[in-house]
């Protein structure tokens, strides 16, 4: 394990982005998310997509590699939008450091920031229901599982289950 003092590395937008930072985060997705498949191109082409928000940590220390991200995307949906984190890695040697929270807080941040122009009536994400770190995290945060829970199979077999904060009740969408 790394070591590293979270308040040290800083939470950044990428925009614009090169092929070599396409290339960090394909391979960061890779490794991070090989129990469920190859998401290496899959991850990479959202990050170029239209209306996804990237968000990354560097390691200075390594040459300002990428050594974390989170892809936020709004949909919209009826007049409101749903926030959904589309993806949430770490390098191996840096997890369990604070900086999975540092990405949260970032996407919180930037969910607030939307709210002032649009409503944003949930926050969603899919997790594998056996990804115990992860889960207690987003717990943290306030994520439940989503009465719909199952939504199917990573093409590796392994269930994936929908978590989410519900911002605006069904009742008060305008």
């Amino acid at each position: 394990m790394t070591h590293v003092n979270p308040d040290t590395l800083e939470v950044s937008i990428l925009a614009p982005y090169n092929n070599t930072d396409l290339f960090q985060i394909g391979e960061l997705a890779e490794d991070a998310f090989i129990r469920f498949g190859h998401y290496r191109e899959f991850i990479s082409a959202l990050v170029k997509e239209r209306g996804v928000i990237t968000a990354v940590i560097r390691d200075p220390e390594r040459d300002d590699d990428i050594i974390g991200f989170l892809l936020l995307g709004f949909i919209p949906v009826g007049g409101v939008f749903i926030a959904d984190i589309m993806a949430i890695a770490l390098e191996e040697g840096y997890r369990f450091q604070g900086l999975g929270k540092k990405l949260l807080d970032w996407a919180f941040e930037t969910i607030q920031k939307v709210s002032l122009s649009k409503q944003v009536k949930e926050l969603r994400l899919t997790v594998a229901q056996d990804n115990h770190p992860a889960v207690s995290l987003f717990k943290q945060y306030g994520f439940s599982f989503d009465r719909t829970g199952h939504l199917g199979n990573y093409p590796s077999g392994i269930t994936a289950s929908s978590m989410k904060i519900q911002f605006i009740d069904d009742e008060l969408e305008v």
